[in-house]
């Protein structure tokens, strides 16, 4: 598949002959628009690396993650982008109630952020579901039986941005490696299984 690599500056992607891609995130990395509630501006962060392809219409995607916890939001991400403004994500992270969860973010110009199952090994497994705008992302233990962790609608362009992040948002850097990924332009029957 081709893939074209944003911010590359921020971080570095390696495609290995097994199929594995493992992406390393500078420090202070990540997508997410917030408010600051000490001053009450807007913070805008889209400089995390995102190694993605072009898709249209409907589609499945799914690959394993695992990652380097060091910091405090670190992740391995699976994320799905129209613009700067309108993107999801479903992320394998450390969370700050010292935890490992699958975490998901939906931004319509303003980021929210959800967490999800907490993860008590060292790899999952993620899917994105897109049928028109909606989007369902799921997390598996072992690749075979998914759960879904949200379902949304959201306004997306009929071609969008589908790939892998890494980010480190307030640490030094991390790395995520990828496996297994598999992207299919098909309408699945039920969203909310992915199937």
């Amino acid at each position: 598949m081709k893939m074209k690599f944003l911010n590359s500056a921020n971080g570095s992607q390696k495609v290995h002959k097994s199929g594995k891609i493992t992406l390393t995130a500078a420090a202070e990395t990540d997508f997410f628009v917030g408010y600051d509630t000490n001053t009450d501006s807007v913070i805008r962060r889209g400089n995390a690396p995102f190694l993605f392809q072009e898709i249209t219409g409907d589609f499945v995607i799914t690959v394993k993650v695992e990652v380097d916890f060091t910091y405090t939001y670190d992740s391995g991400v699976l994320m799905l982008m129209s613009d700067e403004n309108l993107w999801a994500k479903v992320c394998f992270e450390q969370t700050d109630f010292a935890t490992i969860a699958v975490v998901s973010v939906v931004t319509e110009n303003f980021s929210d952020d959800a967490n999800g199952c907490n993860i008590r090994q060292k790899y999952v497994y993620l899917k994105a579901v897109r049928v028109k705008n909606n989007i369902s992302f799921h997390y598996s233990l072992d690749g075979e039986v998914y759960n879904m962790v949200r379902l949304f609608n959201i306004p997306f362009n009929k071609t969008i941005y589908a790939g892998l992040a890494c980010q480190s948002p307030v640490g030094k850097g991390t790395t995520a490696t990828f496996d297994d990924l598999e992207i299919k332009a098909i309408t699945v029957n039920n969203i909310r299984t992915g199937q």
